[in-house]
């Protein structure tokens, strides 16, 4: 069973996006944090979450896909974790109308029998009156 909820709690502590994968240099950029240490000179507005060395492959357009799946997981996450809840909520009204239904059946069933005993048929021989 995946547990959504610490999933999604993760994906709410990190860093807010969006992220950004730079294909030259293979690194991850994501928005400023917070407070973070910056050697003399350095850009304060960025900062780096990773260094992607050796993607695996290289695509037509020179983006690597372990950098770009890093970069693009900012959003799929929470988008995946809605997603999942939403079908889930689906799933469970789907699953009380059937049980409401099947309820219904029985009742339905109940009164057949009721009408058949009544008017003095017997249930077929068959057994379709269960």
């Amino acid at each position: 069973m995946i547990d959504l909820d610490a999933i999604e709690a993760r994906a709410n502590a990190a860093t807010p996006g969006p992220w950004t994968y730079h294909e030259g240099c293979g690194y991850v950029e994501v928005p400023p944090c917070g407070a973070i240490e910056f050697k003399p000179g350095w850009e304060r507005s960025v900062h780096f979450l990773a260094r992607v060395h050796n993607n695996h492959v290289e695509g037509e357009d020179g983006l690597g896909f372990d950098g770009a799946f890093i970069a693009a997981a900012r959003t799929d996450v929470p988008a995946l974790i809605a997603r999942v809840r939403e079908l889930e909520t689906h799933l469970r009204i789907e699953r009380e109308n059937v049980a409401e239904l099947e309820e219904r059946l029985v009742l339905c069933q109940r009164t057949n029998d009721r009408m058949r005993e009544q008017l003095g048929h017997k249930p077929p021989p068959w057994g379709m009156n269960k």
